[in-house]
């Protein structure tokens, strides 16, 4: 159903960005215990994911900031020295938030600079300009609009899409796999 979707959806991120039992106890109305075994049960699924979380906040904690898959830095000293545990856990939910949304928004800022240089920035495409219209960015999401009318045929149109969705796949020489596009 939607309200199960809801739940999976703010149980998934809510743990990753260190949501505890009592948050998800008092978000879903169920008893602590009821919510910290299923934390438990969840972190226990994913242990590859709990122990990342582990070791960025560990690392995070040593440095005093971490990185974004592309080295963009976010501080987080200032707040794990206040001593004050509500600042620690702000900070603790900072690193994982930053590693993960920092390297999300550092790609889409490579994807719209890519396009823009393809079809607005591109003496070859430049005629092209006016079939494709960027309409605005949502997190991590690229919208646009293709325009498919009688004076152009269908190869074409496809031929731009299908360019399109290569420039917006990003993947660095570390990594296994290219950021796949939806």
């Amino acid at each position: 159903t939607s309200n199960m979707r809801r739940q999976a959806k703010a149980v998934n991120f809510g743990i990753l960005y260190g949501m505890e039992a009592h948050n998800f106890a008092q978000r879903f109305g169920i008893s602590m215990g009821e919510a910290q075994e299923f934390v438990d049960q969840f972190k226990a699924g994913l242990p590859v994911l709990t122990n990342w979380i582990n070791a960025m906040q560990k690392l995070g904690e040593k440095q005093g900031y971490i990185n974004t898959l592309f080295g963009r830095p976010r501080r987080v000293k200032s707040w794990f020295d206040t001593g004050d545990w509500s600042w620690i856990a702000f900070a603790k939910r900072t690193i994982v938030n930053s590693a993960v949304q920092g390297t999300g928004a550092d790609i889409l800022k490579i994807v719209l600079i890519r396009l823009f240089d393809k079809w607005y920035n591109n003496k070859q495409t430049g005629p092209l300009t006016k079939m494709i219209r960027f309409k605005s960015t949502i997190h991590d999401e690229v919208n646009y609009q293709i325009y498919k009318d009688k004076e152009h045929n269908g190869a074409l149109f496809r031929n731009i899409a299908k360019e399109t969705m290569k420039l917006m796949r990003v993947k660095l020489p570390q990594w296994p796999f290219p950021m796949e596009v939806g």
